[in-house]
């Protein structure tokens, strides 16, 4: 009881207080262009680290919802595009899950043979560890981030894991290697959607950070085009507005009589 109490403390002091001072009806929304390495676009306040019941507060005007617009595996997409792994690119051309599929492929008849409710935990424990590797994680990183939600998971078979999908998956092996091989090489890495080279000046050059930088480069250009595009349409048809960006996710205000145009129009 006393930790639940010092937590709600600390969040009313930090989220909430400040708001009242203020006298704040509606949520401010800050942008900005230049405040990340990836130059991704950011809004503030950033409700992703709100704890869950402050974020069930933050409530549209009467008569308005909020919709949020994701898109589905990005940072996966774009590993699959920098490193020509066919087979991915095949299945996102073909609107399969992505997740189900490399599960299908490291755990082999492992899948074939498991009851639905098994693939589900098999499929999750995909999905966590290829967005792992998209931030550039190891081993170690992953297992502790999954092993909360699978407990009986262990290190070992998050290994296997990776070498599994590593063999099944060359090219991504071979995109990442060749990466790092030619950034401690040249100190430099050129960013290929953005046109422009980071140099490190610090040795030895983190593999972590050499395999997470262009992923969240080419995230971030595919959503900072996604707000312009999306922003313009919306503005012409009418149909809402982009109030601000949580990660991957666009959040749309949209009048409830036409939110199904909106979502139409945002889709």
């Amino acid at each position: 009881h006393l930790m639940a109490v010092r937590s709600a403390s600390k969040a009313y002091s930090t989220f909430v207080r400040p708001l009242e001072e203020k006298k704040i009806k509606r949520l401010p929304v800050e942008w900005t262009t230049t405040g990340t390495v990836t130059l991704r676009w950011t809004s503030k306040p950033t409700c992703q680290n709100w704890p869950r019941p402050l974020r069930k507060m933050v409530v549209a005007p009467k008569g308005f919802i909020f919709i949020a617009a994701d898109y589905k595996a990005l940072e996966s997409r774009i590993i699959a595009v920098y490193a020509g792994e066919e087979r991915m690119l095949e299945t996102f051309a073909r609107g399969e899950d992505i997740h189900a599929f490399v599960a299908t492929i490291v755990f082999g008849d492992r899948w074939k043979t498991a009851s639905e409710s098994a693939r589900k935990l098999l499929r999750d424990v995909a999905k966590r560890v290829t967005y792992g590797l998209s931030y550039g994680a190891g081993v170690d990183t992953i297992y502790h981030n999954i092993r909360p939600d699978h407990p009986d998971l262990t290190r070992e078979q998050v290994e296997i894991f990776l070498a599994t999908f590593f063999a099944r998956f060359p090219r991504i092996l071979k995109w990442r290697n060749e990466l790092l091989k030619t950034v401690t090489k040249t100190g430099e890495m050129k960013i290929p959607p953005l046109g422009f080279t980071r140099r490190f000046y610090i040795q030895p050059i983190e593999a972590t950070v050499v395999y997470n930088l262009p992923v969240q480069c080419g995230a971030a250009q595919v959503q900072n085009n996604a707000i312009i595009r999306t922003a313009a349409l919306l503005k012409r048809r009418r149909h809402g507005v982009i109030l601000a960006n949580i990660h991957d996710a666009l959040l749309v205000e949209a009048q409830r009589a036409i939110a199904k145009k909106t979502m139409e129009t945002v889709r």
